[in-house]
């Protein structure tokens, strides 16, 4: 069921902005996390670039799927409160 808000007359549908809005938090935490690791090394190479970049990469695109899980594995104990 998609979400869907008025204000100042024009609807938000919140369905489409939220996937938009949580891949640019977890992006800016990445390029954050990943510049203040560049400005860590004393000598950067490119093989260290590529293996932050892919570390930062991976975890990225872990920890949706592990945020799915648990709220699949939670949405059973919630269900025993919902109205």
């Amino acid at each position: 069921m998609a979400q869907a808000a008025q204000r100042h007359g024009e609807t938000i549908d919140f369905s489409s902005a939220l996937p938009r809005r949580t891949a640019l938090a977890m992006s800016t935490d990445a390029f954050a996390a990943a510049v203040g690791k560049g400005t860590a090394l004393r000598n950067p190479c490119i093989s260290e670039a590529l293996r932050t970049g892919i570390i930062f990469g991976v975890i990225e695109a872990i920890t949706p799927l592990v945020g799915w899980a648990l709220g699949s594995i939670a949405a059973e104990f919630v269900a025993d409160w919902d109205h």
